[in-house]
């Protein structure tokens, strides 16, 4: 009986890890609003690994989920994931095609909310996105060297 409540208590957390992250569920917006007005990163030239503050002068509603893009060829391409700490948990990165479970919580206020940048990701120019929120913004980002 023990052995089939494991399985069965298995099975259900695949189907919940399985339906917690579709292929592409939160894709990039390339007409997302970068505006210092509601949304601003600080510092603003930060390296990987570091973590760094989202401000909402507006105070705008957001999700915990926040996106780091990078310029490609006139767009935009999705590096990673980065989950604030603005619910109480921890900041982490995640890859863009790994598999993570996101809180569905909105969030109010001027912040800050933390997120931390990916340790290995590469120097250069980004955009740090709310992913999940009614309205995405966004805030430009440099990530340098060590």
């Amino acid at each position: 009986m023990a052995m089939l409540r494991t399985l069965s208590t298995a099975a259900i957390l695949l189907m919940v890890i399985a339906c917690a992250q579709p292929p592409d569920p939160w894709p990039v917006d390339p007409s997302a609003i970068a505006d210092p007005a509601r949304m601003v990163v600080e510092p603003p030239t930060a390296i990987a690994g570091d973590e760094v503050k989202l401000h909402f002068p507006e105070g705008g509603d957001r999700g915990v989920l926040f996106a780091l893009d990078a310029p490609s060829g006139g767009t935009w391409e999705r590096r990673a994931y980065l989950l604030s700490d603005a619910n109480g948990g921890e900041p982490t990165a995640h890859g863009a095609g790994e598999e993570m479970i996101v809180e569905m919580v909105g969030i109010a206020g001027p912040g800050p909310d933390t997120v931390v940048l990916p340790s290995a990701i590469a120097p250069g120019a980004y955009r740090i996105c709310t992913a999940n929120a009614a309205q995405n913004l966004c805030a430009p980002i440099t990530i340098e060297d060590r």
